[in-house]
């Protein structure tokens, strides 16, 4: 009886010794193998105002994953890698879009480009707290990330920085972003039209490509706005470019442009 028992038990525990030494070999093959790629995202990189670039593809994955942030309030869009895809924000129609990498020349001489991975896009209504949920939006987010015709940044180069006749900025608003004529001109009002990203402190780091920079003449940024441009992002410098009709200056902190700034708005 003692020997029929006991043989048994040796024998189930020499195969679950053996399945714990299998287990720990094809662990080890499968990480000298595959190296640091195979692991388990525990943390994502902190978004900022141009966090999609840190996309590099595939756009467009099986499941996504959704982060509500602050500072505007905006729902942030996450691969299943972590990486960002998407960003929409409360109350504006823009959403930035992660997308293949592009060169926007800011220079006369091209020595100086924007360069970035962000896609700017309309939605076809204002953006909420929860809309991902809609039954709209998943087919809408998947063409978004695949379409390839000129976006928000491609229009706005076209209409401000090429030879287009000398138009209002409100008519240029209007072009950009499909806006009626009446809302285009309560943009360039600093209390109306648009999602208000930075009143305060100048805070560039909070901008995104698409942003609306309003300017006033003085170097108090007082008196009735007389500049918009449309934020394209930092050069290859480092520097922030707005693009304004036949040029894209630098903001560059303390210049006189810098110092007439006077809002900016998401729309």
């Amino acid at each position: 009886m003692r020997k029929s028992w006991i043989s048994p038990r040796k024998k189930w525990v020499r195969n679950l010794c053996i399945a714990i030494w299998l287990s720990v070999v094809v662990l080890s093959v499968v990480t000298i193998h595959l190296g640091p790629g195979v692991r388990t995202v525990t943390s994502v990189p902190p978004v900022n105002a141009l966090a999609v670039r840190i996309m590099g593809g595939p756009y467009r994955v099986a499941e996504y994953r959704y982060e509500r942030l602050s500072r505007p309030a905006r729902t942030v869009v996450r691969s299943d890698t972590g990486a960002v895809v998407a960003t929409f924000t409360d109350g504006a129609r823009s959403v930035v879009l992660a997308g293949p990498a592009r060169d926007f020349p800011v220079s006369r001489s091209g020595s100086s480009v924007v360069r970035g991975e962000a896609w700017v896009r309309l939605l076809p209504q204002p953006w909420k707290e929860g809309a991902e949920g809609g039954k709209w939006f998943r087919a809408w987010l998947d063409a978004a990330l695949a379409d390839r015709s000129p976006d928000v940044l491609a229009t706005a180069r076209r209409h401000w920085a090429g030879d287009a006749p000398k138009i209002s900025d409100s008519r240029l608003i209007k072009l950009v972003y499909g806006l009626s004529r009446k809302i285009s001109v309560a943009v360039i009002k600093s209390d109306t039209g648009g999602v208000v990203i930075s009143t305060e402190a100048r805070e560039q780091s909070l901008l995104q490509p698409g942003d609306l920079l309003l300017f006033a003449p003085d170097a108090k940024g007082s008196g009735p706005i007389d500049r918009v441009g449309v934020y394209l992002g930092r050069d290859t410098g480092g520097r922030h470019r707005v693009l304004f009709r036949g040029s894209a200056p630098a903001v560059a902190q303390g210049g006189r442009l810098f110092q007439g700034f006077r809002v900016a708005k998401r729309i």
